[in-house]
């Protein structure tokens, strides 16, 4: 495999693994650590942009389920849930920093979706932390 065909495997690994659907983490990066002999700066960046291309995914989807809750005339409207929610979609981007965790991050991203949080800012955090996360894992 050339170096472009290995960096392209990380992509597509590191954006399905930020989908909500599968439950994994990536496996691509810490093969990529292991043999050593790849830019793993640039392996961590290109694992940053395929999960935060997924966390779009993943805050349009959340996006979608808030219009099918709005539309819905028989949901029921919880005072202590509005007040849960309330709260929640203030702390929302402090919720989104948690994107980088393996199997909650997309759960939380969705989440964020769900309660309407500014979409740019909350890319923008989850590009920040996973590339500090990965940061640290190629220093580390």
């Amino acid at each position: 495999m050339s170096a472009l065909e290995i960096y392209l495997f990380l992509l597509a690994d590191s954006f399905v693994t930020g989908l909500v659907l599968p439950a994994k983490q990536a496996l691509v990066f810490p093969t990529m650590q292991i043999f050593g002999s790849y830019n793993l700066y640039l392996a961590g960046f290109i694992s940053t942009i395929g999960i935060t291309a997924a966390a779009c995914l993943n805050l349009g989807f959340g996006r979608i389920l808030r219009t099918i809750k709005k539309n819905d005339p028989s949901s029921q409207q919880n005072k202590k849930l509005e007040g849960i929610f309330a709260l929640l979609k203030k702390h929302g981007y402090l919720a989104a920093s948690l994107g980088f965790v393996p199997v909650l991050g997309p759960i939380i991203t969705v989440f964020t979706g769900v309660l309407g949080t500014n979409y740019i800012r909350v890319i923008t955090i989850i590009f920040a932390v996973n590339f500090i996360s990965y940061g640290f894992r190629v220093v580390m």
